[in-house]
């Protein structure tokens, strides 16, 4: 890669492959080096540690590719998504190092400078005629982002780093030879990786419509020669879409119901209510882009609520969003780069950000990886344009203006993701900041009650148990009274007292549970054995007899 040929006013030192690669890398190990000590988090037990596939190791992929890829762990119930390229990269990783979890986030550090470098490369292809020094500035601040600390400090969400990868690799090849030059080989070589990339998360199938963007908008081809690249991408994602249906066949009937706690979304009763909810989550997902302080894992209810279509955020967001994508084609001629960047935002992000259907998420921070990209573009060029820069031919003081910008907000960025990556250590450290940056889902209070109970039972101190015990208690209840039908909390503070040896308290939060989920067998089962101990021998019985006949 040399320096672009419109930079050479500047007198800043030429800027070659070797050194922009060094920086960028150095710029990851040092955002992310602390996560090389964390453990496995979250959802990592349903595709790593609790995955049977993934647990045979390398003997074990022929399975991934056969099954849907959360079969490993819940059999045929629940939503199957279809992510082998991901779950092979886990298997492989198990044998290799035997489970331990450093080694999974050494890969995953590893693949983010893979993505860094791709994404330099890709912003080369696309805005040839910007000078390269602001290339690499757009790529640190894309790396530096805090909002990426999920998808690299969470070893489950590799399938973004895995398909961000193979995707723009793909677009790369087919974008750096015209249409005359480019050979079958090219063309099978980015098929098959853009296949890797849906392969590794379905989400990489919208970067199919970024190739004829680039190509139309900012390297002036013809519509014609750009569905032509298209083509292989295209029949990728055919492929893809034929193997998953095979995979998946008759399994679509074990998708979750449809709950408030798997999406808010689903609590909206009416169109209003809908689009008005919708509007707010883009409006978040906005803010975050722009602020990215405090960081959650999760924002589900009630953290968030339904609002109308009417309501304050809605309309701001609405508003916001229209002038964003009116200014885009407006500006489609006179400023392409800034057309493009607005537009790579909203293609890269329709398929997570819930707007046009509804996910298995509310909101996740890992969802905007790709479209952040878009903010780093828009960043740099309004630096450039406070600075009134010529992006093409910059001066040596504007350019070093620039550089001293993108340095310090870089640093911030840089300290946010240090401290953000400390939370996700471990399960009782990311569900500990739960609680603090979303004190109103159900869902953070619950999840630490749960990992405080974890704890409690393998603690050999009687009174450092008994308090971890007190402490679930506290948290099961704060998610309760934010949700009261909330299964989990129900049935788990139920379980805790039992174990705590308040049978009373015990059978009346089964009784309760009961009351929403008449079907839940191990509340009624519990409850039953509960009832024969405190000698209510007939309820017992009318309690089981109920259960066998279902």
């Amino acid at each position: 890669m040399k320096k672009n040929k419109p930079g050479n006013s500047s007198s800043l030192p030429a800027l070659n492959r070797f050194q922009a690669y060094l920086i960028l890398a150095l710029c990851c190990l040092l955002l992310y080096g602390n996560t090389l000590q964390h453990d496995f988090v979250l959802d990592d037990v349903y595709y790593i540690t609790a995955h049977k596939q993934v647990k045979k190791g390398i003997s074990g992929i022929k399975n991934i590719f056969t099954e849907g890829s959360a079969k490993g762990f819940n059999e045929d119930t629940g939503e199957q998504l279809y992510r082998p390229v991901t779950l092979t990269s886990f298997a492989i990783d198990n044998s290799l190092s035997n489970g331990n979890p450093h080694f999974f986030h050494f890969v995953n550090l590893l693949l983010y400078i893979l993505v860094a470098f791709v994404i330099f490369q890709f912003l080369h292809l696309i805005f040839p005629a910007i000078n390269s020094w602001l290339l690499l500035f757009i790529t640190a601040l894309f790396i530096a982002h805090p909002i990426h600390t999920e998808v690299v400090a969470n070893i489950k969400s590799r399938d973004e780093l895995l398909a961000t990868l193979f995707g723009i690799w793909s677009l790369n090849l087919l974008l750096k030879k015209s249409i005359e030059q480019t050979g079958i080989t090219t063309y099978l070589l980015s098929g098959l990786l853009f296949l890797l990339a849906c392969l590794s998360k379905e989400s990489a199938i919208t970067l199919v419509a970024v190739l004829p963007l680039a190509m139309i908008l900012l390297q002036k081809a013809k519509p014609s020669a750009a569905l032509i690249k298209t083509l292989p991408l295209a029949v990728a994602v055919v492929l893809f879409l034929f193997i998953r249906r095979i995979v998946l066949s008759g399994l679509e009937h074990n998708a979750p119901e449809p709950d408030i706690l798997l999406n808010l979304l689903y609590g909206a009763k009416d169109t209003g209510a809908l689009i008005g909810t919708r509007l707010q989550l883009l409006f978040v997902y906005f803010k975050l882009l722009l602020l990215p302080y405090p960081l959650s894992w999760d924002y589900s209810f009630s953290e968030l609520k339904i609002v109308e279509l009417f309501s304050p955020v809605a309309v701001i967001s609405g508003l916001l969003h229209l002038s964003l994508l009116v200014a885009a084609i407006w500006q489609i001629k006179k400023k392409p780069a800034f057309s493009f960047a607005v537009l790579f935002y909203f293609i890269s992000f329709a398929a997570t950000c819930n707007f046009f259907l509804n996910i298995s998420a509310t909101i996740g921070e890992r969802f905007l990886f790709l479209p952040s990209l878009s903010f780093a573009i828009l960043l740099v060029l309004g630096i450039a344009g406070i600075l009134k820069m010529n992006i093409s031919h910059p001066t040596s003081i504007a350019l070093r203006n620039a550089r001293a910008m993108v340095i310090v907000t870089i640093l911030i960025y840089g300290a946010l993701t240090i401290q953000r990556n400390k939370d996700w250590k471990s399960n009782y450290t990311l569900f500990e900041s739960g609680v603090v940056s979303s004190p109103n889902s159900t869902r953070t209070h619950a999840a630490l009650a749960n990992e405080l109970h974890q704890q409690a039972k393998v603690n050999t101190s009687l009174s450092e148990k008994s308090a971890m015990m007190q402490r679930a208690v506290e948290e099961y209840k704060k998610s309760e009274a934010l949700y009261p039908p909330n299964p989990f909390t129900l049935y788990n503070l139920a379980v805790l007292y039992q174990e705590m040896g308040d049978t009373l308290a015990s059978i009346a939060q089964y009784r309760k549970e009961l009351s929403y989920r008449p079907e839940g067998r191990n509340a009624g089962l519990n409850l039953a054995v509960l009832y024969a101990y405190t000698g209510k021998l007939d309820s017992a019985a009318y309690l089981l007899k109920n259960i066998l006949q279902k």
